[in-house]
């Protein structure tokens, strides 16, 4: 059911991103460029919140108190009382996609991600747009030219693949899991069956003697 709704989840907020795209496609005014940059980083915030999730999750075992802490975005504090109080701690979406990107390689040693592509960049200029489109302070903010449209369409791309990435590493990591369990079981039988047939085959002790 989870998987359902996580399907149903991801699918909507990108045919949001597309359905948003086509209106501007179709009608390119100063609205609905900022209707983009909204609709793609509510699905950006949205697919990375997913990917965070899924790496917490798989990886749980082999983090520390810290880290899981850190995946959450969560603190703590004591009040006067002896009250253990969660604070959200929130992190800027760079770092807490560079963050998941290290918990991945807990299980995943090898698995690199290349931050010169300039997918990578544009996200990262993508973050400032948005930030000036949420908090503007004078019109001119709420302008968004032909490069920002380009780079926020970047951005969400470069998330978009980072997902697939990630999920086809952590679907190797449980299928070599998997197959490494299936070894281990199959030894422990050969074991026991060669445990049987010595006992079977071991000859009593003759009463005679």
């Amino acid at each position: 059911m989870a998987d359902v709704v996580q399907s149903a989840f991801t699918r909507t907020i990108i045919e949001d991103v597309i359905a948003v795209y086509q209106r501007l496609d179709q009608d390119d005014t100063p609205r609905h460029r900022r209707d983009l940059v909204r609709t793609a980083f509510a699905a950006i915030e949205g697919l990375h919140w997913q990917l965070k999730q899924d790496v917490l999750l798989h990886a749980f075992d082999a983090l520390s108190m810290h880290e899981r802490a850190a995946m959450s975005e969560e603190t703590y504090l004591v009040d006067d009382r002896g009250n253990v109080n969660v604070v959200p701690r929130f992190l800027p979406l760079p770092s807490a996609i560079r963050l998941v990107v290290q918990m991945v390689k807990r299980y995943r040693p090898a698995y690199q991600v290349d931050y010169g592509h300039q997918g990578w960049a544009n996200l990262r200029s993508a973050v400032d747009i948005r930030n000036r489109l949420v908090h503007p302070k004078v019109i001119e903010d709420l302008v968004v030219s032909d490069r920002e449209v380009e780079a926020t369409l970047s951005g969400f791309y470069w998330v978009l693949a980072l997902v697939i990435e990630v999920l086809r590493e952590t679907n190797r990591d449980l299928e070599e899991t998997r197959e490494a369990l299936k070894t281990v079981v199959g030894e422990m039988r050969e074991k026991r069956e060669g445990a049987k047939t010595v006992q079977i085959g071991h000859s009593p002790p003759d009463a005679t003697e």
